[in-house]
């Protein structure tokens, strides 16, 4: 009691240094965090007195030597890991998995510590080990089952999100007129941000959070939504509802007298697999002629095909069209603003082949086009060439502009480009369009040049639109149009 005293503002003197049973020396203080029980007694130890929570002192033997935990290694570290671990309770090596402890859940202490009541230690009571935080064994794995992130199959099908719904919306006709993508992209835009233009005449959109929004169902939403569109702009469009772009682009061209159909996820398989395989959203007429040659003709049946064996017919888009036949899109709706087009088009009486008569058309086609952006202050970023063969073939191509311009001398260049890549030779043409991508003709620079020809040409061009809008369109034009 005199060696340990309660002091007011100042440290508790440091205790005698304790001495072994029997008259030995003083037993040197160990560093900290060593053990603090002294024997009391040959293989018997007490619990610290409060002097010993100051200092720790490591038990010594009557020799000399520190006394060890049964089990002990010469060099004074314990073979086991715990009291009560004899001689043959060795660590296990490495992979020795059946000797290793097993490990409990998150939170439990080890056994066979300290403190847990096995004789012949030399460590008393101790702080208890836990395991790491967010350290589970094998055995939690399986009872809470894998998760999308441990490599399990997803719900959804192929690029079809879970609880995804699309509307793929076409324009049938428009009172007054041709075009109204705008129209119909603002009419969406009152639903659903996630909507993308489909140039000329459709659009593309997301509605699943649209549903929860105003409480309808998906086939009260599209009604709501075709009647906006008629009400406001005129337009009468075509609604396909489905669970991914493909679904709901195919539901878009075989509506009913409503204008809307519905496929549901459950149905998929039995409203894509009787369609004829040229009718699948995104398939070339090519690809699903060879098909038809190898005896593939409904979509179904390209759905069922051998991936090695599409690959071989179909190449690098077997996979995506695959998908598609199956009802998956991996294709994601990217929201943005419609892009208009201006376009024209002739038919001819009979199958033309490519020559003066055809280059005529095309440049009194180029004419118009051009006149007509001129018109809507518009200009065109890039030519689309249309042609239908006598054979009910279409070929297109699109060719960018070095720079918008309203101007029908860099369309009909564009325009002559294109046929002359077509390469048409003996095909006789039944039809020719042109769509122009149109934007503001703010965008539209005009370079100064040296040709004083094109400079005059392009000064002659408002005369030109003013004689055609009073005395009607095709009063006045190049002389090469009306050649043949």
């Amino acid at each position: 009691m005199s060696a340990v005293k309660r002091t007011r503002g100042r440290c508790a003197p440091d205790p005698p240094s304790p001495r072994l049973p029997g008259g030995g020396p003083p037993a040197p203080r160990p560093p900290f965090g060593r053990s603090p029980h002294v024997p009391d007694g040959p293989g018997r130890v007490t619990a610290p007195g409060p002097a010993a929570r100051l200092r720790r002192v490591r038990p010594q033997a009557p020799d000399g030597q520190p006394v060890r935990a049964s089990g002990a290694a010469p060099g004074g570290r314990s073979e086991g890991r715990s009291e009560g671990r004899g001689p043959d309770s060795a660590r296990p090596a490495f992979g020795d998995e059946a000797a290793r402890p097993r490990r409990g859940p998150v939170g439990t202490a080890r056994t066979g510590g300290p403190g847990d009541g096995a004789t012949g230690g030399a460590r008393g009571p101790g702080p208890a080990r836990r395991e790491p935080v967010g350290a589970r064994p094998p055995s939690h794995r399986a009872e809470r089952g894998a998760g999308p992130g441990d490599g399990a199959p997803e719900e959804a099908g192929e690029g079809r999100g879970r609880g995804a719904l699309f509307l793929h919306v076409r324009i049938r006709r428009r009172r007054g007129g041709e075009g109204g993508l705008p129209e119909l992209m603002a009419v969406l835009g009152r639903f659903t941000p996630v909507a993308q233009a489909l140039p000329p005449c459709a659009a593309v959109a997301r509605v699943d959070g649209a549903l929860r929004l105003f409480g309808l169902g998906p086939a009260d939403l599209a009604r709501r939504l075709r009647l906006q569109a008629a009400a406001w702009y005129g337009l009468d469009t075509a609604v396909g509802i489905g669970p991914s772009w493909t679904v709901a682009a195919t539901a878009s061209s075989r509506t009913g007298p409503d204008g809307v159909r519905h496929v549901r996820p459950e149905d998929v398989e039995d409203f894509l697999g009787p369609l004829p395989v040229g009718e699948l959203y995104g398939i070339r007429r090519t690809q699903a002629e060879e098909l038809g040659r190898l005896g593939v003709e409904t979509i179904g049946q390209l759905a069922a095909l051998p991936p090695a064996t599409a690959l071989r017919i179909l190449g690098r888009q077997a996979r995506p069209l695959q998908e598609r036949a199956r009802g998956g899109d991996r294709r994601a709706v990217v929201p943005g603003r419609a892009t208009e087009t201006v376009g024209v088009r002739a038919d001819f009486a009979e199958d033309t082949l490519d020559g003066p008569r055809a280059r005529a058309t095309a440049l009194r086609l180029a004419a118009e086009l051009g006149a007509r952006l001129r018109s809507r202050h518009q200009a065109a970023r890039s030519v689309t060439v249309v042609v239908r063969t006598a054979d009910r073939r279409e070929l297109s191509r699109t060719r960018t502009l070095p720079a918008p311009s309203p101007h029908t001398d860099d369309l009909r260049e564009a325009v002559y480009g294109i046929l002359d890549g077509f390469g048409l030779q003996r095909a006789r043409m039944r039809r020719i369009g042109l769509v122009a991508d149109a934007v503001d003709d703010t965008q539209a620079h005009t370079q100064l040049t040296l040709d004083r020809a094109r400079e005059a040409r392009l000064r002659v061009e408002p005369v030109i639109d003013a004689l055609n809008a009073r005395y009607g369109p095709g009063t006045i034009g190049p002389a090469a149009a009306f050649a043949a």
